[in-house]
């Protein structure tokens, strides 16, 4: 697939690089660097990776306390999404039975590891501004069902072998980590939008789409970075392995995909009903989704290293 081309992606919304970008990314470097968790090595990866550059195109309205909490909390995120290659399958339930402990209250145990500890900071930031109900169950419960589903994707991984397209469906939802990224549009404006709005069946579609979103976007960014680390859960892999496609035709048929969730999506928002006190929070929550679309694939093409070949 070296020659391949990928196809370019037209959102119809407008992007945003929040001038703080510099500022946040100034204290990731300094949040990594007082970590043992991040070696030489890691520190490089991170450097290249710019995860604030991530927070400051999804988030570009937040001031720099919210945008530095969100650049870490990105950062997090993406080392929970590379961590299948790091950890064994006990590691892998040890950390989501600790998460879920720490969603419900529980304290730090002096055995938890730099990952628990540093999401731990992070949540206590979260905490300065938004409900501790909030800060655990639309958080660390959120990341609680990614290291989940995540557990999920692991069998392919380990065999080698690419999900089905049904099986991949079922998974990527959840395991893309997108969820989390639109609870923090919350964050950002400093609102809690009520549960029963959350699980409204309008708002769960209309996230369950930019899950789809990024996901097909993030197949087509990082096709080459997975082949190169034996990655196998990408829907490009997945037609060819189980619907025998072409290189070229995998890539168009995920590309035709990914933009028939970018009109579901549309529809979707389109066709809200009236949620009467709470309509201006869920339009700025929607907006705020779609600012994390656009956001994710301008970091994906301008700031970020991560999906390149390596040389």
């Amino acid at each position: 697939m070296n020659h391949l081309a990928i196809p370019d992606f037209h959102y119809p919304y407008p992007q945003t690089l929040s001038s703080l970008a510099f500022e946040a990314q100034a204290d990731e470097q300094m949040w990594q660097s007082q970590s043992p968790l991040f070696t030489q090595d890691f520190l490089k990866r991170c450097s290249t990776s710019r995860f604030s550059f991530l927070a400051a195109r999804c988030f570009p309205h937040s001031d720099i306390t919210h945008l530095t909490t969100l650049g870490r909390q990105m950062l997090m995120l993406f080392i929970l999404d590379d961590a299948y290659s790091l950890t064994t399958v006990a590691d892998y339930e040890n950390r989501l039975e600790r998460i879920r402990s720490l969603a419900a209250g529980q304290p730090l145990l002096p055995s938890d590891n730099d990952v628990l500890r540093m999401q731990h900071s992070v949540n206590e930031r979260f905490r300065q501004t938004m409900s501790t109900d909030w800060a655990n169950n639309r958080v660390l419960m959120r990341i609680a069902e990614v290291i989940e589903y995540d557990l999920k994707e692991l069998p392919f991984q380990l065999k080698q072998t690419s999900p089905t397209r049904e099986e991949y469906i079922s998974i990527r939802e959840k395991s893309v980590g997108m969820l989390p990224s639109v609870d923090m549009v919350e964050y950002t404006h400093e609102f809690e939008l009520p549960w029963e709005i959350i699980e409204h069946p309008s708002i769960k579609q209309l996230a369950a789409a930019s899950c789809f979103i990024i996901a097909y976007s993030n197949d087509l960014f990082s096709l080459y970075k997975e082949q190169e680390e034996h990655d196998v859960f990408n829907m490009i892999l997945v037609l060819q392995q189980h619907e025998n496609y072409t290189p070229s035709g995998a890539i168009a048929a995920v590309n035709e995909m990914h933009d028939e969730v970018i009109a579901q999506f549309k529809a979707l928002r389109h066709a809200l009903p009236d949620f009467k006190e709470w309509n201006r929070d869920v339009q700025r929550y929607v907006r705020g989704i779609e600012d994390v679309i656009i956001g994710n694939y301008h970091w994906s093409i301008f700031d970020t290293h991560r999906y390149h070949k390596k040389k």
